[in-house]
């Protein structure tokens, strides 16, 4: 007497979940890093506009916009450029890009220094000169 099953043992449905499983970890760790370094081109292109911006202030007044010597990327260093460029305190901020702040340098120039997260283990850092030199460390 033989009995036909008509439906799925428990052994192929577990195995099937485990695979869901392992793709939606994966799928979760590529999404994760797409973010990322979204956030990064998007705080490049920021500096980038904060550096030609700079081009038409230094041309009005001679001087460059600049921050404290020395300065470290912080919350209250970037509201006060999302104001100065972007007319906006909220335009910059750690949901749509890093903390910025701008130095002033030996030769009369600026360098842009922004952090994805200040003090933290793995912070990643990115500079950019007034002379349009990029960097990843300050």
């Amino acid at each position: 007497m033989v009995t036909k099953s008509s439906g799925f043992s428990l052994i192929e449905l577990l195995v099937v979940v485990a695979v869901v499983g392992i793709l939606a970890a994966i799928g979760t760790l590529s999404y994760q890093g797409y973010i990322a370094g979204t956030k990064k081109k998007s705080t490049e292109n920021m500096m980038q506009q904060m550096s030609l911006a700079q081009t038409e202030i230094y041309s009005d007044s001679g001087m460059y916009f600049t921050q404290e010597e020395n300065c470290t990327p912080g919350e209250e260093f970037t509201r006060n450029l999302g104001e100065v460029f972007f007319d906006s305190e909220n335009a910059i901020d750690q949901k749509n890009g890093w903390l910025m702040c701008i130095t002033p340098t030996g030769d009369s120039g600026y360098t842009i220094r922004a952090s994805d997260c200040v003090g933290c283990d793995d912070e990643e850092k990115i500079t950019l000169t007034s002379n349009g030199i990029w960097g990843e460390t300050y």
